[in-house]
């Protein structure tokens, strides 16, 4: 694509990866939104959550053989995260590779550690829907001290979600909480309940549309959104004197001052 020539973005460290990135130059950089490349960044440098390892709390321990102080490293494993992952909820967990533990009667062999997926059922009252998706067993504890679907997918971070299929569905219950009056046509009680719980999520419609939105599918809608600013800037001459002539058909006074200041 023409656009992504060099990133200005900073990139995510190896051992930090994520399952999908941002990245973009400087030309796409000048037609973005703000606010999409605010959230765009903030995902990038956050510190996701440690989920592959315990981290030991503390950056220095003392080294009983050296008989002094030592730095910590608290290093995390390097995760490969297939594209699978992308369509579910896995909440940051991915493939790990390495060698299982040597014991008497076993050699030292390499191994894959892959998390372990479930076809589960979810609902969200704000898209008043049920949704199959593929999850983990880390992620329904998480939705389940959440209260529910929307909330874990409303109070997590992009960054700790990892999930494209997140980020759409967070994009479409900002979009509906944005539109109140789409919510629960027929059930006014309902809609005001779901607005009770979830109104504190709310942003504007113009910066919930771009919430998760791949660089590319942004590139286009922010083409979009300047080419229709040009047509709405651009008025056809046809068009104003149609106007005009119905005016003054309509208001014959309008005809009098027009012709009264031309003679002026």
């Amino acid at each position: 694509m023409a656009f992504m020539l060099r990133s200005v973005v900073p990139r995510i460290p190896k051992l930090k990866k994520a399952a999908y990135t941002y990245t973009w130059d400087k030309r796409a950089d000048k037609i973005l939104p703000d606010h999409y490349k605010k959230r765009c960044i903030d995902f990038l440098t956050k510190e996701p959550e440690a989920v592959h390892y315990v981290p030991s709390g503390s950056k220095w321990r003392y080294d009983v053989s050296q008989h002094r102080p030592v730095p910590v490293q608290d290093v995390p494993p390097e995760v490969t995260y297939p594209d699978a992952i992308r369509k579910g909820l896995f909440g940051g967990e991915g493939y790990i590779r390495g060698f299982t533990r040597k014991s008497k009667f076993k050699p030292r062999v390499p191994r894959v550690w892959a998390p372990v997926v479930k076809v589960q059922y979810l609902y969200s009252e704000i898209l008043d829907q049920w949704l199959k998706i593929h999850t983990t067993n880390r992620v329904m504890n998480q939705i389940t001290r959440l209260m529910g679907l929307d909330y874990y997918i409303l109070e997590t971070h992009e960054r700790d979600l990892n999930s494209q299929l997140g980020m759409t569905l967070k994009r479409q219950m900002l979009m509906a909480l944005a539109q109140p009056e789409k919510l629960y046509p027929d059930q006014p009680n309902k809609r005001q309940f779901v607005l009770k719980c979830y109104g504190k999520y709310t942003i504007p419609l113009e910066e919930a549309e771009w919430i998760g939105l791949p660089v590319e599918v942004a590139i286009e809608k922010a083409k979009a959104e300047m080419k229709t600013e040009k047509t709405k800037e651009t008025v056809p001459l046809k068009d104003l004197y149609r106007d005009q002539y119905i005016e003054r058909l309509r208001n014959p006074e309008f005809v009098q001052n027009q012709e009264d200041a031309e003679y002026q």
